[in-house]
């Protein structure tokens, strides 16, 4: 038995409902819990779920981004993560801080990146490598850059303003503002900058 078209309209209209709750809770979820977000801005869009480990007050998203599903954020200790106005953050991409990472306006990152600004010590081996602590620092990813998918950023690294990331990409060292990178690890390939 066919259902008719009009009792299939209010399961349209809650299935609508559901979908914009899910830009709505985050802000409701904010006000209610003070000091879980430095900040987040207006019109932040979470397309599903995405996972903020504790503690996480120093996370900061500007206005107009969009994190999509399954997503990780954790801050640790003096760590932060600053995402600007109108950055797109893809499917299951991992940022992870104990310094700062700074991704500045209108950053398209796309899906499976790692962006830490940590990494293990392990110059013993007299003791594991767990034990050993870690050591880093601070990581930005400059205004309109593009990272594509797959891409690890690693600690101490400045993605300068405009640059292309190729997928895959291992960055473990500076990149140029206008410059195109790929490879493991990444290596400058050309300029955008017109001559």
């Amino acid at each position: 038995m066919r259902q008719s078209p009009i009792l299939s309209l209010p399961l349209l209209g809650l299935w609508w409902l559901g979908r914009q709750w899910r830009y709505v809770w985050w802000g409701v979820l904010n006000r209610l819990l003070p000091g879980r977000f430095r900040s987040i801005g207006r019109g932040v869009k979470f397309n599903g779920w995405v996972r903020f480990e504790k503690p996480f007050k120093d996370i900061r998203i500007g206005d107009g981004s969009m994190v999509g599903v399954g997503c990780y954020f954790c801050v640790d200790q003096n760590g932060g993560i600053e995402i600007g106005n109108n950055v797109g953050i893809n499917d299951f991409c991992y940022l992870t801080s104990i310094h700062h990472i700074v991704i500045e306006d209108d950053v398209r990152i796309a899906e499976f990146v790692s962006i830490r600004d940590y990494d293990h010590e392990f110059a013993r081996v007299d003791i594991p490598i767990s034990l050993q602590g870690m050591r880093g620092a601070p990581i930005r990813i400059g205004q309109g850059s593009w990272i594509g998918r797959g891409v690890m950023v690693t600690s101490g690294v400045n993605i300068g303003k405009g640059c292309v990331i190729g997928a895959n990409a291992v960055v473990t060292h500076d990149i140029p503002d206008w410059s195109v990178a790929a490879g493991v690890p990444a290596r400058v390939l050309k300029s955008r900058k017109l001559a």
